[in-house]
């Protein structure tokens, strides 16, 4: 298979609790090329699941996400993160004073592991490739937790072809951290940025008041091979009320097929893992564009059959049945509606939208099926080849669909780690705020004398200490 995501169950061999200040990938050498990354979950438990989960850990395990073969139902609730891993990355070690706790229920705990294979020449091959976990009974001052911040995983996260740079942005709003923080915020210690072949520039940003703050991390570079965590220098403190967003900036000039968002490396993601302290309820904290406003913002008001209401339900769904999942909503979803079937559906998108994973083919999704009935100048024409024609080398054009999904309306998620809603799911403008001035961190000096500037010698000298360390 090109792209495939498999899951493995695994139950806790220690019966108390353990910190964990650091893993390392164990990754097969003659596999490197096709492990992207892997993600260890931890599964939030009932009496009822418990039984099921300790069977399956006997078994090697499935393939998650995928819409032909649905995971098991207990697996949904494998989704509070422990560790991240991207290809190239060596592992992470915690600061002396931070560990993350595993095996809180000591043998009765559970654990997902994700691998995702990236296998674009279709290679033959068995693997068994995982991560090692480095713990400690004495614990650490500081407990620490993982939250995920970025754009919901969703085809409506487009990226148009032919950009030299275009910009898309998952936003975390200040209700939620409010809400979700304690009184004296989270401390950050470290940041995966995650995205796929065409992330070019990764960051995330932080937001007080209306003004942006310094950059809690950036990659002006990112590198789809080498992924390693961004271990901060100085801990970042984020406020209850602070806003955070996670900006990731496409190049698709070598695509003539618009890219959507997707688990597949062919697709794309925006994420960012942050491990920070004290751990916090909060799981996920991030947003995705309104089914409506998408098609708006494309110049499309109706399809063929089917409803907008109706449409939002294909795309915000995922083939869960929903009348089982109706005794979980006392929660009402403001700002979208206030049926029972849109808080039933709003409900659903905050739980599953960061795992929807389609097995679409570039020539065989969602848009491929929709057919414009309005306005009368597309008529007839599928979504896909709507978005085919329209004239992506125009950069007014372009620029303004950037801007109208970017800056504009968000549906907003604020979940906690028992897989429950903090927050009702809530349809917001993206904030105006100052920005923080732009800086060009390149320094290149050129001089004709004999002697070489200063800052030319230091950086020379650089370079020839990191080649060292690489050729030795």
């Amino acid at each position: 298979m090109d792209t495939i995501y498999w899951c493995k169950i695994f139950q806790s061999p220690l019966d108390q609790m353990h910190h964990m200040i650091g893993y390392t990938p164990l990754v097969e050498k003659a596999n490197e090329d096709l492990v992207h990354h892997m993600i260890l979950y931890e599964c939030a438990v009932s009496p009822s699941t418990a039984e099921r989960l300790s069977l399956q850990t006997k078994l090697a395990g499935g393939a998650c996400y995928s819409s032909k073969n649905p995971m098991p139902a207990e697996w949904e609730a494998c989704m509070q993160p422990v560790l991240a891993w991207a290809r190239g990355s060596k592992g992470e070690w915690l600061p002396e004073h931070v560990g993350i706790p595993v095996a809180l229920n000591g043998t009765k705990t559970f654990y997902m592991l994700e691998v995702h294979y990236n296998n674009p020449h279709m290679r033959n091959v068995n693997d068994s490739s995982g991560v090692r976990l480095h713990l400690t009974s004495e614990f650490r001052p500081q407990e620490a937790g993982i939250l995920v911040a970025g754009v919901a995983v969703s085809p409506l996260h487009l990226v148009p072809p032919r950009q030299k740079a275009y910009a898309t942005a998952g936003y975390c709003t200040p209700h939620c951290t409010n809400t979700m923080f304690p009184k004296d915020g989270i401390n950050i210690v470290s940041v995966v940025l995650h995205s796929h072949l065409a992330g070019r520039r990764l960051t995330l940003k932080h937001i007080r008041k209306g003004k942006e703050l310094p950059r809690i991390v950036q990659d002006n570079h990112f590198d789809f091979d080498y992924q390693q965590s961004h271990i901060l220098e100085k801990e970042v403190k984020v406020l209850p009320g602070d806003e955070l967003v996670a900006e990731c900036v496409y190049g698709t000039l070598d695509r003539e097929m618009p890219t959507l968002g997707g688990y597949a490396a062919s697709q794309e993601m925006c994420l960012a893992f942050v491990v920070h302290y004290p751990k916090t309820p909060l799981a996920a904290c991030y947003s995705m564009t309104p089914v409506k406003d998408l098609f708006r913002t494309l110049g499309v008001m109706k399809f063929k059959g089917m409803t907008m209401d109706q449409l939002e339900k294909v795309f915000l769904t995922t083939g869960t049945d929903i009348v089982s999942t109706s005794k979980q909503t006392s929660t009402d979803v403001t700002g979208v509606g206030n049926n029972n079937e849109t808080i039933i559906k709003e409900t659903l998108t905050a739980l599953k939208a960061m795992k929807e994973y389609t097995e679409e083919t570039e020539n065989d999704n969602v848009f491929t099926r929709l057919v414009i009935e309005d306005p009368v100048e597309f008529q007839n024409r599928t979504m896909a080849e709507h978005i085919l024609a329209l004239a992506w080398t125009d950069e007014l054009l372009a620029r303004s669909i950037e801007k109208n999904l970017y800056q504009g309306k968000h549906m907003t998620f604020c979940r906690k780690r028992d897989d429950k809603l903090a927050l009702p799911a809530d349809i917001q403008t993206f904030p105006k705020f100052i920005e923080l001035p732009e800086v060009n961190d390149t320094t290149c000096e050129i001089s004709g004398t004999a002697g070489a500037p200063h800052t030319f010698v230091i950086h020379l000298v650089t370079i020839i200490s990191v080649l060292s360390v690489f050729m030795f």
